[in-house]
């Protein structure tokens, strides 16, 4: 694919009016929810779902988890994803519904400003010895997830998709992020940019793709590495911190078609924010 000129890509993202979640307001703390997966030596223990999550600063903050030396592949707990969800509450679908959660067919990207909070000196990063994750593969990465209403309720429609999209390649290398540096993420969603459970790229399921997008359960981010998106991270032994997320946004469909013909075709953004 020929690659665009950054100053095209700069001026369709101006243009582009974005819906987002700030977190300037912490009473928003209450409709979003950390996961924390729990492991002994035997194997997996159980979901640990944080509810509400801390929000001050404009942030929301989910705490990584601190681990000693794996055994195995085995940790007490890892921070799987951020996300919110669609309860049925009147509150959670007045903020949300047609921006990240109900129907999203309008929108045409994700965006979300994120930074770790680390005891690391200030500008270093982490080295990949201070973080524990899945070694093979992907290395630990934070991405877009968002997932469907149960499959009972496509029964009508003779649509049978594959609940969950994960933004791939779109990801942000954890241990690559400078302590206290915000970045912003942008994927375009078009089905070429996600995979689903069974690691299948969206074009190869078009359909499921946009019916999931119509009837949108939960949306957030994402952590794992090397073969699962989603299996989790956690710190070392002598860091402690916390993962903040500034803003989760989506795009919806500009005044100008040719300004998305343009500028977000296919587009992946990984921005460090000055």
């Amino acid at each position: 694919m020929k690659k665009l000129p950054i100053a095209i890509i700069a001026i369709s993202l101006a243009a582009i009016s974005a819906r987002a979640q700030t977190f300037a307001d912490p009473s928003v703390s209450n409709y979003w929810y950390a996961v924390e997966t729990g492991y002994n030596t035997s194997g997996f223990t159980g979901e640990n779902y944080i509810n509400p999550v801390t929000v001050s600063g404009g942030y929301l903050s989910a705490p990584l988890p601190v681990n000693g030396p794996p055994s195995g592949d085995n940790v007490s707990s890892v921070l799987n994803w951020i996300f919110v969800y669609d309860d049925g509450t009147t509150n959670t679908e007045s903020l949300y519904n047609g921006s990240l959660i109900g129907n999203l067919s309008a929108q045409t990207a994700f965006t979300a400003t994120f930074r770790l909070t680390l005891s690391t000196p200030a500008g270093s990063t982490l080295d990949p010895s201070q973080m524990w994750y899945e070694t093979g593969g992907a290395p630990p990465t934070v991405r877009f997830l968002f997932e469907a209403y149960d499959p009972l309720l496509y029964a009508s429609t003779g649509v049978t998709p594959d609940l969950h999209w994960w933004s791939n390649p779109g990801a942000v290398d954890l241990t690559t992020m400078a302590n206290g540096q915000d970045y912003t993420l942008t994927v375009n969603l078009d089905p070429a940019l996600w995979s689903d459970d069974y690691g299948l790229n969206g074009t190869n399921d078009v359909a499921g793709f946009d019916y999931t997008l119509a009837n949108v359960l939960d949306s957030g981010l994402s952590f794992g590495a090397g073969d699962g998106f989603q299996n989790g991270v956690a710190l070392m032994p002598g860091v402690t911190g916390s993962f903040d997320l500034g803003n989760l946004t989506t795009v919806p469909e500009p005044t100008s078609l040719a300004l998305v013909a343009l500028g977000l075709g296919g587009l992946v953004l990984i921005r460090r924010r000055k």
